[in-house]
């Protein structure tokens, strides 16, 4: 177990700097966007992609914040009965939730790396005045999703283990909604 905590760990610190990397160009997007709105309104002139690569921004800070969310417990929960129940039951549904996190990370990985796979073999191009390869923004935003599901599955997994040894604070230590918003 303390392997699969070590990788957690690695994930984690991968995370958050791809939380911060892709928080940087959406906010540096944001700039540009407003770069682009200023200019347009005084000189009347476009900067032609700025709207483009915003929508790339966007998609990436998304894809590259899940894992990040996982980790500071941050994903929405409804937590109205839960706070009430046992720690073990907490426990055991925070592992199940953890599994679901699992099943949905999953398939957005997988079906956002075969949209890269797609559209670097169908040379895929946006339809826009930069005619970006689209490989390049989806792969970003790709591997957002492919850490969000490593993290899902590595979390998931040392709950599990954690469980089963008895651990019910640590099971929902990993997994469960964090603290500080049950109260």
């Amino acid at each position: 177990m303390r392997k699969l905590s070590q990788i957690r760990a690695t994930i984690e610190i991968l995370s958050r700097y791809l939380t911060l990397v892709t928080g940087y160009i959406l906010f540096a997007a944001g700039l540009l966007v407003c770069f682009d709105v200023i200019v347009r309104r005084l000189f009347n002139y476009s900067l032609a992609g700025a709207d483009e690569l915003s929508g790339y921004a966007l998609a990436a800070a998304t894809a590259g914040g899940l894992s990040y969310a996982l980790f500071t417990q941050s994903h929405i929960r409804i937590d109205a009965i839960y706070r009430l129940l046992p720690l073990k039951t907490k426990a055991v549904l925070d592992v199940l939730a953890g599994l679901s996190f699992v099943l949905v990370a999953g398939l957005l990985a997988y079906m956002g790396t075969a949209e890269v796979i797609e559209s670097a073999t169908y040379h895929t191009v946006a339809s826009t005045p930069w005619r970006t390869p689209l490989w390049i923004p989806q792969a970003v935003w790709a591997l957002g999703l492919i850490l969000f599901a490593l993290a899902a599955i590595v979390t998931t997994l040392e709950a599990i283990l954690k469980l089963m040894s008895g651990d019910a604070a640590g099971a929902h230590a990993l997994t469960g909604i964090s603290e500080g918003s049950i109260e």
